[in-house]
Protein backbone atom coordinates (compact mmCIF):
# COMPACT_ATOMS: atom_id res chain seq x y z
CA UNK A 1 0.00 0.00 0.00
CA UNK A 2 1.59 3.62 -1.43
CA UNK A 3 1.84 6.58 1.27
CA UNK A 4 -1.55 8.35 -0.46
CA UNK A 5 -3.58 5.87 0.17
CA UNK A 6 -2.45 5.05 3.52
CA UNK A 7 -3.11 8.83 4.09
CA UNK A 8 -6.33 8.64 2.54
CA UNK A 9 -7.52 6.27 4.82
CA UNK A 10 -6.30 7.87 7.89
CA UNK A 11 -8.09 10.89 7.17
CA UNK A 12 -11.50 8.98 6.56
CA UNK A 13 -11.23 6.83 9.77
CA UNK A 14 -10.11 9.77 11.60
CA UNK A 15 -12.79 12.04 10.37
CA UNK A 16 -15.74 9.01 11.00
CA UNK A 17 -14.58 8.54 14.28
CA UNK A 18 -14.63 11.91 15.64
CA UNK A 19 -17.90 12.43 13.91
CA UNK A 20 -19.05 9.45 16.24
CA UNK A 21 -17.33 10.80 18.83
CA UNK A 22 -19.51 14.59 18.70
CA UNK A 23 -22.37 12.15 18.42
CA UNK A 24 -22.12 9.61 21.07
CA UNK A 25 -20.01 11.87 23.69
CA UNK A 26 -21.81 14.43 26.24
CA UNK A 27 -21.84 18.05 25.15
CA UNK A 28 -19.89 20.21 27.80
CA UNK A 29 -21.48 24.24 26.87
CA UNK A 30 -19.50 27.00 28.39
CA UNK A 31 -21.84 28.87 30.87
CA UNK A 32 -22.52 32.76 30.45
CA UNK A 33 -24.75 35.47 31.37
CA UNK A 34 -27.70 36.68 29.48
CA UNK A 35 -26.69 40.34 28.33
CA UNK A 36 -29.96 41.87 29.90
CA UNK A 37 -29.11 43.81 32.48
CA UNK A 38 -32.11 44.59 34.74
CA UNK A 39 -30.00 46.38 37.34
CA UNK A 40 -26.95 48.35 36.45
CA UNK A 41 -24.13 45.57 35.60
CA UNK A 42 -26.16 43.00 36.55
CA UNK A 43 -27.01 40.21 34.01
CA UNK A 44 -29.99 37.60 34.31
CA UNK A 45 -28.09 34.73 34.84
CA UNK A 46 -28.70 33.17 38.15
CA UNK A 47 -31.93 34.88 39.93
CA UNK A 48 -32.96 34.27 43.76
CA UNK A 49 -35.67 36.52 43.45
CA UNK A 50 -36.25 37.64 47.26
CA UNK A 51 -32.84 36.52 48.74
CA UNK A 52 -30.88 39.54 47.96
CA UNK A 53 -27.64 38.56 49.86
CA UNK A 54 -25.28 41.96 50.21
CA UNK A 55 -28.49 44.52 50.38
CA UNK A 56 -30.49 45.98 47.63
CA UNK A 57 -32.84 44.83 45.00
CA UNK A 58 -29.84 44.08 42.66
CA UNK A 59 -28.11 41.26 45.02
CA UNK A 60 -31.03 39.03 43.34
CA UNK A 61 -28.83 39.04 40.19
CA UNK A 62 -26.11 36.76 39.64
CA UNK A 63 -23.27 37.01 36.58
CA UNK A 64 -21.78 33.50 36.02
CA UNK A 65 -17.86 33.05 36.55
CA UNK A 66 -15.57 31.51 33.61
CA UNK A 67 -15.16 27.98 33.96
CA UNK A 68 -19.27 27.27 34.45
CA UNK A 69 -20.12 24.50 32.38
CA UNK A 70 -23.13 22.49 31.47
CA UNK A 71 -23.26 18.85 30.66
CA UNK A 72 -25.96 17.58 28.50
CA UNK A 73 -25.66 13.52 28.00
CA UNK A 74 -28.57 12.71 25.76
CA UNK A 75 -27.49 8.86 25.65
CA UNK A 76 -28.17 8.88 29.42
CA UNK A 77 -30.83 11.18 29.22
CA UNK A 78 -29.42 13.64 31.75
CA UNK A 79 -27.42 17.35 32.56
CA UNK A 80 -25.17 19.06 35.59
CA UNK A 81 -24.50 22.33 35.86
CA UNK A 82 -21.06 23.04 37.74
CA UNK A 83 -20.74 26.86 37.78
CA UNK A 84 -20.16 30.08 39.97
CA UNK A 85 -21.66 33.24 39.50
CA UNK A 86 -21.63 36.59 41.69
CA UNK A 87 -23.91 39.84 42.60
CA UNK A 88 -23.50 42.87 42.62
CA UNK A 89 -22.36 42.94 46.39
CA UNK A 90 -20.03 40.26 46.05
CA UNK A 91 -21.61 37.39 47.17
CA UNK A 92 -20.49 34.50 45.25
CA UNK A 93 -23.06 31.13 44.77
CA UNK A 94 -21.49 27.94 44.06
CA UNK A 95 -24.40 25.86 42.01
CA UNK A 96 -24.78 21.99 41.50
CA UNK A 97 -27.47 20.61 40.04
CA UNK A 98 -29.09 17.83 37.91
CA UNK A 99 -31.56 17.61 35.29
CA UNK A 100 -33.21 13.83 34.27
CA UNK A 101 -36.58 12.43 32.49
CA UNK A 102 -35.59 13.41 28.84
CA UNK A 103 -38.57 14.36 27.30
CA UNK A 104 -39.07 13.81 23.78
CA UNK A 105 -39.98 17.61 22.82
CA UNK A 106 -43.33 16.42 20.33
CA UNK A 107 -44.47 14.72 24.17
CA UNK A 108 -43.62 18.17 26.05
CA UNK A 109 -46.34 19.87 28.16
CA UNK A 110 -45.16 21.65 30.06
CA UNK A 111 -44.04 25.45 30.33
CA UNK A 112 -42.22 26.87 27.66
CA UNK A 113 -40.95 30.43 27.96
CA UNK A 114 -39.32 31.67 24.51
CA UNK A 115 -36.07 34.07 24.69
CA UNK A 116 -37.24 34.33 20.91
CA UNK A 117 -35.12 33.53 17.76
CA UNK A 118 -36.15 29.58 18.48
CA UNK A 119 -38.73 27.30 18.11
CA UNK A 120 -39.79 25.18 20.96
CA UNK A 121 -40.48 21.90 19.13
CA UNK A 122 -36.55 21.89 18.09
CA UNK A 123 -35.54 22.00 21.91
CA UNK A 124 -34.18 19.23 24.32
CA UNK A 125 -36.24 19.00 27.49
CA UNK A 126 -35.38 17.45 30.74
CA UNK A 127 -38.16 17.18 33.11
CA UNK A 128 -36.92 16.59 36.85
CA UNK A 129 -34.02 18.22 38.74
CA UNK A 130 -32.29 18.69 41.87
CA UNK A 131 -29.31 20.55 43.49
CA UNK A 132 -28.22 23.24 45.30
CA UNK A 133 -26.37 26.66 45.98
CA UNK A 134 -23.96 27.42 48.51
CA UNK A 135 -23.80 31.28 49.02
CA UNK A 136 -19.77 32.89 50.31
CA UNK A 137 -18.75 36.33 51.14
CA UNK A 138 -15.31 37.04 51.32
CA UNK A 139 -14.41 33.27 51.18
CA UNK A 140 -16.82 32.49 54.23
CA UNK A 141 -20.22 30.05 53.83
CA UNK A 142 -23.18 31.92 54.30
CA UNK A 143 -25.13 28.87 53.80
CA UNK A 144 -26.89 26.36 51.04
CA UNK A 145 -30.02 26.49 50.25
CA UNK A 146 -31.46 22.86 48.15
CA UNK A 147 -33.47 23.26 45.24
CA UNK A 148 -35.62 21.17 42.95
CA UNK A 149 -37.15 21.91 39.11
CA UNK A 150 -40.76 23.41 39.74
CA UNK A 151 -43.49 21.17 38.45
CA UNK A 152 -44.29 21.75 35.15
CA UNK A 153 -41.09 22.93 33.85
CA UNK A 154 -37.92 21.75 32.59
CA UNK A 155 -34.18 22.23 31.82
CA UNK A 156 -34.80 23.85 28.18
CA UNK A 157 -32.59 23.53 26.02
CA UNK A 158 -31.89 25.35 22.73
CA UNK A 159 -32.02 28.53 20.40
CA UNK A 160 -34.23 31.11 22.27
CA UNK A 161 -34.58 28.68 25.21
CA UNK A 162 -32.58 30.93 27.52
CA UNK A 163 -35.78 33.21 28.49
CA UNK A 164 -33.80 36.34 28.47
CA UNK A 165 -32.18 36.23 25.14
CA UNK A 166 -32.68 34.85 21.52
CA UNK A 167 -28.91 33.24 21.62
CA UNK A 168 -28.23 29.65 21.77
CA UNK A 169 -28.82 28.58 25.48
CA UNK A 170 -31.04 27.28 28.49
CA UNK A 171 -33.24 28.02 31.39
CA UNK A 172 -34.67 26.13 34.39
CA UNK A 173 -37.40 27.32 37.30
CA UNK A 174 -36.34 26.41 40.27
CA UNK A 175 -38.47 25.85 43.57
CA UNK A 176 -37.12 26.70 46.71
CA UNK A 177 -37.86 24.88 50.29
CA UNK A 178 -40.86 27.82 51.29
CA UNK A 179 -41.87 27.45 47.39
CA UNK A 180 -44.46 25.06 46.49
CA UNK A 181 -46.93 26.01 44.15
CA UNK A 182 -46.27 26.05 40.67
CA UNK A 183 -44.14 29.04 39.80
CA UNK A 184 -44.70 31.42 42.40
CA UNK A 185 -43.40 32.81 46.01
CA UNK A 186 -40.03 32.35 45.55
CA UNK A 187 -39.19 30.32 42.72
CA UNK A 188 -35.98 30.93 41.63
CA UNK A 189 -34.29 31.00 37.42
CA UNK A 190 -31.17 29.41 35.69
CA UNK A 191 -30.89 31.39 32.42
CA UNK A 192 -27.75 30.54 30.56
CA UNK A 193 -26.33 31.29 27.24
CA UNK A 194 -24.26 28.31 25.88
CA UNK A 195 -21.12 27.92 23.90
CA UNK A 196 -20.07 24.29 22.94
CA UNK A 197 -16.66 23.15 24.29
CA UNK A 198 -15.06 20.98 22.07
CA UNK A 199 -13.96 17.49 23.67
CA UNK A 200 -10.37 16.82 23.25
CA UNK A 201 -9.96 12.91 22.01
CA UNK A 202 -12.67 14.08 19.41
CA UNK A 203 -11.15 17.71 18.68
CA UNK A 204 -7.67 15.31 18.27
CA UNK A 205 -8.91 13.36 16.19
CA UNK A 206 -10.61 15.38 13.79
CA UNK A 207 -6.89 17.48 13.71
CA UNK A 208 -5.21 14.41 12.72
CA UNK A 209 -8.09 13.46 9.76
CA UNK A 210 -7.05 17.32 8.46
CA UNK A 211 -3.35 17.23 8.63
CA UNK A 212 -3.74 13.68 7.27
CA UNK A 213 -5.80 15.23 3.72
CA UNK A 214 -3.37 18.65 3.93
CA UNK A 215 -0.25 16.73 3.58
CA UNK A 216 -1.92 13.73 0.81
CA UNK A 217 -2.90 17.08 -1.07
CA UNK A 218 0.79 18.28 -0.77
CA UNK A 219 2.32 15.03 -2.14
CA UNK A 220 -0.05 15.45 -4.88
CA UNK A 221 0.70 18.85 -6.24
Amino acid sequence: MNLRKLLGIVAVCTAVLGFAGVQAAPMVYEVSSTGKLNCPGSPHGLWTNKLELGGGSCAQYYDYQAGSTLTVDTTAGTAVLNATAENPAGITAVINFAWDNLVPAASWTGMVKNGGGGNPADWLYFGSGTGSVTFFSGGSLLGTVALTIVPDTALQIGWGANDKTSEFGASSWLRTPSQYYRHFGTHWDFNMDLAAVPEPSTLALLMLGMASLVLRRRMNA
